[in-house]
């Protein structure tokens, strides 16, 4: 189940320590993904004060690296995980993104 996200407005790799769980932006709904199956991600940033919803606009706009931190964990909540996404543009006009680091915010240290 996909839980919540934190959005970058650069690309940050992992000199920036992960989100931890109270730093996540909830989801309206939690989005349920298979063991081994694909899935699919959506956020918005719809208040219009939000801190980095410009920074994040123009990162987008001028098509630039950004990150986003996704938590995710079973059903129930538990074994929650907290994944590192690099969003970078491809060629065509879209994008591409890759895992750069995951964490397990319930774990003991070095997670």
């Amino acid at each position: 189940m996909l839980h919540g996200w934190r959005p970058h407005a650069t690309r940050v790799g992992i000199e920036v320590p992960l989100a931890d769980a109270d730093g996540i932006r909830t989801l309206t709904i939690d989005l349920y993904v298979p063991a081994g199956g694909a899935g699919y991600f959506e956020g918005a940033i719809r208040d219009l004060d939000d801190p980095i919803r410009a920074d994040l606009l123009a990162t987008v706009a001028g098509r630039q690296p950004f990150t986003i931190d996704l938590l995710y964990g079973d059903q129930q909540g538990r074994q929650r995980t907290v994944s590192r996404f690099t969003i970078l543009p491809a060629e065509d006009d879209g994008w591409y993104c890759r895992a750069v680091q995951h964490r397990n915010p319930d774990g003991p240290d070095p997670r």
